[in-house]
């Protein structure tokens, strides 16, 4: 029997489509990227501030947001997420976020609701090994003249103050605001700031 040769940009599929299936070997991120289907919109890298203010340019519908090893200066800290739709003067009051956590280096589950932001991490340590990462999809924030609010699902994982503990957290969220979502801000717990490591990147989704 014949193989099936399936289009590499296929929705569908994920990971490394083989040559032998059609494809060229690329992951198919990449060439959802060389096809224009998702495109890389900005790369922040983490500075010794408390806050990470990074601006949503509008054009998408949807957007993938991607965050690598970032790290605090001061263990037992929280990194939280919130969104903005005036250029930060303010942030959206209106997000409510359910998080599911999962410890993974020994038995333990949790839910957690949290308003007004989105908790990526919690009593994060400070260790070589303890950054913290994420990834989220976000829906319908910058569409305007819309009349729902606008939602997001995502997980993060990362290292506890104590180092044999490693937890990933699976949230999702939605807020009832129509105002067109323009940023979102990454912001540690009072007392800490972020280390000028890993980066943050926003990607448009067509």
């Amino acid at each position: 029997m014949p193989l099936t040769r399936l289009p590499l940009t296929s929705s569908a599929l994920t990971g490394t489509l083989p040559v032998a299936s059609g494809g060229t070997g690329v992951t198919t991120s990449t060439a959802l990227a060389n096809t224009g289907n998702m495109v890389l919109l900005s790369t922040t890298t983490p500075t010794a501030v408390r806050d990470i203010d990074i601006s949503i340019a509008s054009g998408y519908d949807n957007y993938l947001i991607v965050g690598r090893g970032i790290d605090i200066n001061t263990s037992a800290n929280e990194i939280d997420l919130y969104f903005t739709s005036d250029n930060f003067s303010t942030t959206d009051s209106a997000v409510k976020v359910e998080r599911r956590y999962n410890r993974l280096d020994t038995s333990g589950t949790g839910t957690n609701i949290f308003s007004g932001y989105c908790r990526l991490s919690e009593n994060q340590g400070v260790d070589a090994t303890d950054s913290m990462s994420f990834e989220l999809t976000l829906f319908g924030a910058t569409i305007s003249s819309r009349s729902v609010g606008y939602s997001f699902v995502g997980h993060s994982l990362y290292g506890h103050t104590d180092d044999t503990h490693h937890y990933r957290y699976d949230w999702g969220g939605r807020s009832q605001t129509t105002s067109v979502i323009d940023g979102f801000r990454l912001r540690t717990n009072s007392g800490t700031t972020f280390v000028a490591t890993g980066s943050v990147k926003l990607y448009g989704l067509r």
